[in-house]
């Protein structure tokens, strides 16, 4: 389940901070994308002593991954999960696109990669992990069906839809994923996007432009 939610960096990155019921003596959370600039995000994790056990990249773009170096300084046990096809981006200053804003930076340590139809348990969580490419090689959502809720990333928000003029973009693909990944979850499905506000399965399957027709 969501415990907090920060928007992040000069992008305003979505963070998300989750954990499963508590329970005594634990203090472990999973992090969900991190923003270039997790000042805020260390901030709340130290004032409620909680223990990142992973963070997982929705995909591998600079301005979801930078936040890392100054993570794992402070969490040095900290997994760095990404998707299977993600891998190329995060280690590819040019691929992630931190070679363009002049801050060459690459993941150099990768714990695990996940893909459908595998689910991500940890910190009390099931997530079942849903591949989810077309904005960029080996997106992933993570869909919590006891919370009903999924962290899409900068596949669908509320409104509109993921950039695909990047290479290895696809807005055929991309449709593809909404369409068939995500449009057929309940709509009343929280999502819980890379960018901006939260929406429902629902209202984006009624509402967003570039999915009617």
């Amino acid at each position: 389940m969501l415990i907090k939610h920060l928007s992040l960096g000069q992008m305003d990155n979505n963070c998300y901070v989750l954990s499963g019921p508590p329970v005594a003596n634990s203090a472990g959370c999973l992090l969900v994308d991190l923003g270039d600039a997790p000042g805020p995000l260390l901030d709340f994790l130290a004032a409620q002593n909680l223990q990142p056990q992973a963070v997982v990249f929705t995909h591998g773009h600079y301005d979801h991954i930078a936040g890392l170096k100054k993570l794992t300084r402070v969490f040095p046990e900290m997994q760095v999960i990404i998707g299977r096809d993600a891998e190329k981006v995060v280690r590819n200053p040019l691929k992630n696109f931190s070679a363009f804003f002049a801050l060459p930076f690459s993941v150099k340590k990768v714990d695990r990669l996940i893909a459908e139809p595998e689910s991500l348990e940890i910190c009390r969580l099931s997530l079942k992990v849903l591949d989810l490419p077309g904005h960029s090689p080996g997106s992933v959502g993570l869909y919590d069906s006891q919370d009903s809720s999924l962290y899409c990333g900068d596949v669908l928000f509320a409104g509109g839809i993921g950039r695909t003029d990047f290479p290895g973009a696809s807005q055929e693909q991309l449709l593809d994923s909404i369409r068939r990944k995500i449009l057929t979850l309940p709509d009343d499905t929280r999502l819980y996007p890379g960018h901006g506000p939260p929406s429902t399965v629902g209202a984006e399957r009624r509402n967003n432009p570039f999915l009617q027709g």
